[in-house]
């Protein structure tokens, strides 16, 4: 599995879509937003009404993006387009300030007014997505590797010692770090959540990796201005699967 993963582990590492990753052996994960994300294949976005969290209507959006794999556009929407419920640890007041996107990964939140300037679908089935507002003073980024069990170690090297080992073991480059340090907590065997400050702007995130998983890496960061901050968790715990 490891070799036939190999060609699309070279799409990854010419920096088709995570920011920070050109991995060689001892270089350190960037965090934060590459600034040579291209902006000019932002996703086209597709109203869906809305879905509602804890009972409070929130809008809704589903995404078209570019399909390398059929050379043509794919639209990311759910199956079924009637309303749909779901129960969050978010409060009213915060569900009011965000809205939800459809990608290839579920449903998304983000602060609502924000729009996604960046992202794409890999030839591997990978995805990123990028997501600022208007002034562009704080992001949200998402990111999963598919089934690319070598990008899914490199990638999760820098935040896991176990991938890490994975990588090194199967002849991969991984990560010694990050750029700045990581305040890391292990929420359950297979999360961590993070957090750092860069450019005197704090980065939260969640990255989740299983060797043994279909889907064995993602990770979703965000960088929030102060009067959003509160959103940061909510937005994050979205992403963890209930127990």
């Amino acid at each position: 599995m490891i070799n036939i993963c190999r060609w699309a582990l070279a799409l990854y590492i010419s920096g088709l879509l995570l920011p920070g990753l050109a991995a060689a052996a001892g270089e350190t994960y960037i965090l934060g937003v590459d600034a040579s994300v291209d902006k000019t294949a932002a996703p086209q976005v597709l109203p869906l009404g809305k879905i509602r969290i804890n009972g409070q209507a929130v809008p809704a959006y589903g995404l078209r993006m570019s399909n390398p794999a059929a050379d043509d556009m794919l639209d990311l929407r759910p199956a079924n387009e009637k309303t749909l419920s779901f129960k969050a640890a978010i409060t009213p007041a915060q569900t009011q300030q965000v809205a939800a996107y459809y990608h290839s990964f579920g449903w998304l939140l983000v602060p609502r007014g924000w729009q996604p300037v960046a992202g794409g679908l890999g030839a591997n089935g990978s995805e990123s997505l990028l997501f600022m507002p208007p002034n562009n003073s704080g992001y949200v980024q998402f990111y999963h590797t598919s089934a690319c069990v070598g990008c899914a170690q490199i990638a999760a090297s820098a935040f896991f010692p176990e991938a890490a080992k994975d990588a090194t073991a199967n002849d991969f480059p991984a990560y010694t770090g990050t750029d700045v340090p990581l305040q890391q907590v292990r929420l359950r065997p297979h999360f961590i959540g993070y957090r750092a400050t860069k450019n005197g702007q704090r980065i939260d995130g969640l990255a989740y990796y299983n060797r043994d998983a279909d889907l064995p890496f993602w990770k979703a960061e965000l960088s929030l201005p102060s009067t959003q901050r509160d959103l940061a968790q909510p937005i994050l715990n979205w992403l963890l699967p209930q127990r």
